[in-house]
């Protein structure tokens, strides 16, 4: 019996071992991503965009444990492609930040307004292929610029507005 106990015992230590050692690549790897992903941040804020590029390609899908540092990947890699001229890289890192973060809004105020059309672009091209309307689920409330309210209060800011600098500018001609 000690015999058959041994390839037992040999092949539950070598699967063990194996176990181990792809959780410390995995999570060397996570560490290399987040760090990365600063280098990328500097990069990128030196206009340096093909560095930016080079940097996050290869930890593209290794993030999704982090939604933080998921979004900011694919945010980062999205803005650097279209910085680059380059809207088909920059459409498919918003596809991949999508498919990873379904709910993902992009920040009107935060972001590049080109950054932001993108994404709902892409969201919509997304809803229409899996042959849904809308932006999302009918649960998720309508984004902010869906909202028929949010163009209500702009239009009637800016009539305000017009309407003020008429009576307190006078017309403009006075003699």
């Amino acid at each position: 019996m000690p015999a058959a106990r041994s390839p037992l015992l040999r092949r539950t230590a070598l699967f063990v071992f194996l176990l181990a050692f792809t959780a410390s690549l995995q999570a060397q790897q996570t560490a290399s991503c987040a760090n990365a992903l600063g280098s990328a941040e500097s990069s990128y804020q030196e206009s340096n965009y093909d560095e930016t590029i080079r940097l996050l390609t290869p930890c593209t899908g290794q993030l999704q444990a982090d939604p933080a540092r998921t979004i900011g990947l694919y945010r980062l890699l999205s803005m650097a492609y279209m910085n680059s001229g380059n809207a088909e890289g920059a459409r498919k890192a918003i596809l991949d930040l999508l498919r990873a973060m379904p709910g993902y809004e992009p920040d009107p105020i935060q972001d590049p307004p080109s950054y932001t059309v993108l994404v709902l672009i892409v969201r919509d091209q997304l809803a229409q292929q899996s042959g849904t309307t809308g932006a999302g689920p009918p649960d998720r409330p309508a984004s902010w610029t869906k909202r028929r309210g949010t163009w209500l209060a702009l239009g009637g800011g800016l009539i305000v507005i017009g309407l003020a600098a008429i009576l307190t500018g006078g017309g403009g001609t006075s003699n």
